[in-house]
């Protein structure tokens, strides 16, 4: 495959990466109107658990297989390719039959955790999907080994359409027999969707492997194969570390989760319904919306991985510094505006979002908005930083970062929620601090190993003015427009209008500069319009 056709293949993957991510934040906005507060807060208490056995099989193994098939593709050895896929589904059934079987068999478990019996028929419902996305695990590493990146793409799209479509209709019609109901027949729509992903794959293989069948068919002597068990150790070697760093965030979530519940039921009297309500807030209102810059910080990271493993090989020092210096003006760019709009409009975001409610609980989730808002750009200095480290080839390090970050929020967690005056803000405040010591631990990380030097003007105070002069213009637009064309518009129109002052006054305060424009699609173009305006300065 040509250079063109695997950046062309890689583009593919990014956007329709980039799309999912955003219809399965977004999927849970609808949801929360179906289900309520209290349903949504089931729902997490059965994502957490699930996330974790899911990374077991999705995580590391898909990546680590690509690597084996494109191996054998390398040196035109089709049918050890095949036997790299035949042992890596193999061995894959097995982990998505023993994953399904461990959600079923510990349900009661994680409901007595949780105290929330509601969860058992969720989690039933949902582990189905385990042996599933196993199975889909070892077909996209198989694709994407061999550059096919189309396959991994469409049924990525096809998984989270099916999934939005039939979770809500049968979320809808489940709801009437109660919410344990409801939130079931959402799950059922997770798993649905899992099946009809499996079968794409398969199809578009069944009609792929036409092509290659006489290759598969020709004798080969068994001293030249590699074996079974060769491939199984390499495959694990290369699973493991992702793995692991894939289960950490769950894990520390599940650990969070019972610790809410428990210190809001056993210490300050809250019902075990109420403390679902509250969990379901910080899961499931506020952690979709912090999430959104995350979708386009991601990519970034994602994008850094290749260029600075580039720089390195190349022993270019000079440009390892550049685009540190670059990705963190970046993320702070994208996440700044994003805070300071979410801490100047919680409460109107989330009445624009997910509706009104109890009106206690709709001014609980505004004020962890307003906590987390800080989190936002912790977290966009975590994702860049962790893809820099990465590509200089230090997976270990942001990987024992977010470790320290988990320690730090478990422990946070139970001291603050305790606390009857802090109660479940403890949750936002320990993420916020989780993200806030991962992620200035990976900026520490990379000046120590390159010794970069971040400008506090350049890097953090220009974005800052810009995204504070924008704040005070949405409030006062907001403030204005609200009694006369109501929430919906007036908070349509504030975002709109910030857009607009924020990009103005990053221009005007000299915090984007050409290079940052370049590295936007079109963003060339609009450079050169910007210049002869004089509206962006000259590097």
């Amino acid at each position: 495959m040509s250079k063109k056709s695997f950046v062309r293949g890689a583009a593919v993957l990014a956007v329709a990466g980039i799309i999912c991510k955003f219809i399965g934040m977004f999927y849970r906005i609808p949801m929360t109107q179906i289900l309520g507060n209290y349903g949504m807060g089931v729902y997490q208490h059965a994502t957490p658990i699930y996330a974790i056995l899911l990374g077991l099989s999705s995580s590391g193994i898909p990546t680590a297989i690509a690597f084996l098939v494109a191996e054998h593709l390398t040196k035109d050895d089709e049918r050890g390719a095949w036997r790299v896929f035949r042992i890596s589904f193999h061995l894959l059934f097995w982990i998505g039959v023993i994953t399904t079987v461990l959600l079923v068999v510990f349900r009661n478990t994680i409901a007595t955790i949780y105290k929330d019996p509601d969860v058992v028929l969720s989690l039933i419902t949902l582990a189905p999907s385990l042996f599933f996305v196993s199975l889909i695990s070892a077909y996209r590493g198989y694709f994407q080994g061999r550059q096919h990146m189309a396959p991994t793409a469409i049924s990525q799209l096809v998984e989270q359409v099916v999934k939005l479509g039939m979770g809500m209709v049968l979320a809808t019609a489940w709801q009437t027999k109660g919410v344990e109901y409801g939130v079931a027949g959402a799950f059922v729509g997770v798993t649905l969707s899992e099946v009809v992903a499996l079968l794409y794959l398969m199809l578009v293989q069944a009609k792929q492997r036409h092509s290659i069948i006489h290759e598969l068919a020709k004798p080969m002597p068994r001293r030249s194969q590699e074996s079974t068990k060769s491939i199984a150790i390499r495959l694990a070697k290369l699973a493991i570390p992702a793995t692991v760093a894939s289960v950490i965030m769950p894990l520390v979530t599940m650990i969070d989760g019972g610790i809410v519940a428990n210190r809001l039921v056993n210490l300050l009297g809250y019902s075990a319904e109420q403390a679902t309500t509250l969990n379901g807030l910080m899961g499931n209102k506020v952690n979709v919306l912090v999430n959104i810059p995350a979708v386009v910080t991601t990519s970034l990271s994602m994008s850094l991985v290749p260029a600075i493993s580039a720089y390195r090989a190349q022993g270019n020092i000079k440009g390892i510094r550049r685009n540190a210096i670059q990705g963190v003006r970046l993320a702070m760019m994208i996440s700044l505006p994003v805070a300071m709009g979410f801490f100047v409009l919680a409460e109107p975001i989330m009445l624009l979002l997910f509706g009104a409610s109890d009106p206690v609980m709709d001014q609980t989730a505004a004020n962890l908005l307003k906590i987390m808002s800080l989190g936002t750009i912790f977290l966009a200095l975590l994702h860049t930083m962790t893809g820099f480290l990465q590509g200089l080839g230090r997976v270990r390090v942001p990987l024992r970062n977010l470790l320290m970050g988990g320690i730090v929020k478990v422990i946070l967690s139970f001291i603050l929620i305790g606390i009857p005056q802090i109660n479940i803000l403890g949750a936002a405040i320990s993420s916020t601090a989780c993200y806030g010591v991962a992620g200035l631990l990976n900026v520490y990380a990379v000046k120590s190993a390159t010794r970069t030097r971040f400008r506090l003007k350049r890097v953090l105070l220009r974005p800052l003015l810009a995204s504070a002069g924008m704040g005070l213009v949405v409030w006062l637009c907001h403030k204005l427009l609200v009694g006369s064309l109501g929430n919906a518009v007036a908070t349509s129109a504030a975002i709109c209008v910030g857009i607009v002052v924020y990009g103005f006054l990053l221009l005007v305060t000299g915090g984007v500069n050409r290079r940052d424009l370049k590295a936007m699609p079109g963003g060339g173009k609009l450079a050169r319009v910007l210049e002869k305006t004089h509206l962006l300065r000259k590097e």
